[in-house]
């Protein structure tokens, strides 16, 4: 009987394939039902809600606090870095397509058995569960600035500071101390920027459903996810403005006199107010008093009211 290779790879396969399911069924790996990640963009629903639930639950206090940030860092650059200020423009937006990585989302996540399991029971991928996660804390930020007009504005500012910065060929190093601050100032609205971009494209349900389960968010998501997320970074000009500056080139602090006989003690403000106080009331006034007092607070009548009289 000639050998036929081929029937003896038919029987192998059919023998060792059931053999390889029976096995991996007993691993408990379960089943992804489907690979696609949710964007911002799409409606988070109850059965998201309970997957981060589950997942995040059983995570301890200070297991929570260290689950990866969603939100862009605020530019800040060391003080001898010699690139023009527009590479480190070029260098910060290259760093911000890291920042939402799902990639990195998921890998930053613990790798303890106990959170795979969690995982892996719900039938979704680290990438997916990451992209949940993401979802509800914009949903969760999205809450402080419910209003879109607020934010354009914010775009709109940022727009502008950035065009500067994407002009700006000075070597950073070599700026002044406050050149450098104005810089990086101004640098700090790349984050403004992102962050409002990515607050701008969450669906108007998703901020509805975290809010309807906010109490339970609380209890496994990080607590700066319920927080403002655009007041700490904004600039420091465009929130509290310049204190006092002079436009008159001509006009210093130098050229402001005073005089100490000018000032107000203590002892002063303490015998006016005894004056104040022992002022004679109205009622104890005799009536010459009287008229003098409503003769001096009447109003004086002009000529052509004189005129008519």
């Amino acid at each position: 009987m000639p050998f036929d290779s081929r029937a003896i790879r038919f029987w192998l396969y059919a023998l060792v394939l059931p053999t390889l399911v029976f096995v991996s069924g007993c691993g408990g790996s379960a089943e992804i039902e489907f690979v696609e990640t949710k964007r911002l963009d799409e409606g988070l629903t109850n059965t998201d809600i309970k997957i981060l639930q589950a997942v995040f639950g059983g995570l301890t206090d200070e297991e929570r606090a260290a689950l990866p940030e969603i939100l862009a860092p605020r530019a800040d650059w060391s003080a001898d870095r010699t690139l023009p200020v527009k590479e480190l423009y070029e260098e910060e937006l290259t760093e911000l397509v890291a920042v939402h990585s799902l990639e990195r989302l998921a890998e930053a996540f613990p790798k303890s058995p106990s959170f795979e399991r969690q995982v892996e029971r719900t039938h979704r991928t680290r990438e997916q569960v990451a992209a949940l996660y993401a979802s509800a804390g914009y949903a969760l930020s999205r809450k402080y600035w419910g209003a879109v007009k607020p934010l354009d504005r914010l775009m709109q500012r940022a727009e502008d500071e950035m065009w500067e910065l994407r002009n700006d060929e000075r070597p950073f190093a070599s700026l002044s101390p406050e050149a450098r601050y104005r810089v990086l100032e101004r640098a700090g609205w790349i984050s403004v920027a992102d962050r409002v971009e990515q607050l701008m494209v969450v669906a108007e349900q998703n901020v509805e459903t975290v809010t309807e389960f906010e109490d339970e968010l609380r209890k496994v998501l990080p607590g700066r996810f319920f927080a403002d997320p655009l007041s700490p970074i904004l600039p420091r000009l465009a929130v509290y403005g310049v204190p006092f500056e002079e436009d008159d080139p001509d006009r210093s602090d130098a050229d402001l006199t005073w005089n100490s006989s000018d000032v107000v003690t203590n002892a002063q403000s303490a015998s006016l107010n005894s004056n104040a106080a022992t002022e004679v009331p109205a009622s104890e006034k005799n009536s010459d008093d009287a008229e003098i007092e409503a003769s001096s607070s009447a109003p004086i009548a002009t000529n052509r009211e004189n005129g008519r009289r």
